[in-house]
């Protein structure tokens, strides 16, 4: 059964972090686990989804729903998966395999591909929520989704489970990048300022970005995989949320830079329910 919405108890013995959409750029996630000397036995790592897909490595990149450390989010590609796998629905299965391989889903044709081993991690996927809120104090209580968090009251820290989300818009939405939506007209009926910063991927930007509640964080780390040319979008993002800092890493270089995000996101999240243009942070 589908868990919707997971709570997490504060992390009174380690550091907390939050990564981008990894699309199967494990090795760039590791050098950003040994950048910041990740404690496995006391850290913990939340993930912003869509695990799978584009980069080179999606079967280690499964691999991380075993680690007790590491707590991720559904993201679109991942449900693609999932609902391929194990889907009674044969044409709900039939429709998320094309949409899937059109979507850098094709690596699965290979015939070193283990078809029963997807099946086996396409179960772990059923486990994964759509939203994962981690309570704590200050920047270190937060929210994780994939795409958008939008119901239908005002949403806030404490009514995620009755606000009827539009878990398609958790997975898929990106109504946020659509410069045809009038959010400032609607914010009231959107987020509350009593919600926590989102942290979000899906909806790739050439830098870290906040959109009302909600924080972009997929710098499109894959990119380079699809098309070489590609040049200024090519970065896998972990941020720290209570230390206000993010870290990212090139997928060219494998460099790591460091971002400070604390004093914008502190002045943005404060604010009162007015709606605030994008703002890129880095």
């Amino acid at each position: 059964m589908t868990e919707y919405i997971r709570r997490m108890t504060p992390n009174l013995l380690g550091r907390d972090f939050v990564i981008g959409d990894i699309h199967g750029c494990i090795t760039e996630f590791f050098v950003l686990l040994q950048h910041v000397r990740f404690d496995f036995s006391i850290d913990r790592v939340f993930s912003v989804g869509d695990l799978i897909d584009r980069g080179e490595h999606s079967i280690e990149a499964l691999e991380l729903l075993y680690e007790k450390w590491f707590f991720p989010v559904l993201g679109n590609h991942d449900e693609m998966m999932r609902d391929y796998f194990t889907s009674d629905d044969e044409d709900l299965a039939a429709g998320s395999l094309m949409t899937w391989l059109q979507n850098g889903g094709n690596w699965i044709l290979d015939e070193d591909v283990d078809q029963t081993v997807l099946k086996h991690y396409a179960q772990r996927l059923t486990k994964l929520p759509y939203v994962i809120h981690v309570d704590g104090e200050g920047p270190a209580k937060f929210n994780i989704v994939h795409g958008e968090l939008i119901g239908t009251v005002p949403l806030s820290d404490v009514n995620l489970e009755t606000a009827n989300i539009d878990y398609s818009r958790a997975t898929w939405g990106r109504s946020w990048a659509d410069p045809f939506t009038n959010w400032s007209c609607m914010v009231d009926k959107v987020q509350s300022p009593d919600l926590s910063i989102v942290y979000c991927g899906h909806n790739t930007v050439p830098e870290i970005r906040q959109y009302m509640r909600q924080i972009d964080i997929d710098l499109g780390c894959a990119f380079r995989y699809v098309n070489p040319e590609i040049e200024d979008i090519n970065e896998l993002v972990l941020v720290q949320p209570a230390a206000g800092k993010a870290f990212c890493c090139s997928s060219v270089s494998l460099e790591v830079s460091e971002i400070c995000l604390r004093s914008t996101i502190n002045m943005l999240s404060n604010t009162d329910n007015k709606f605030v243009e994008a703002t890129y942070i880095k």
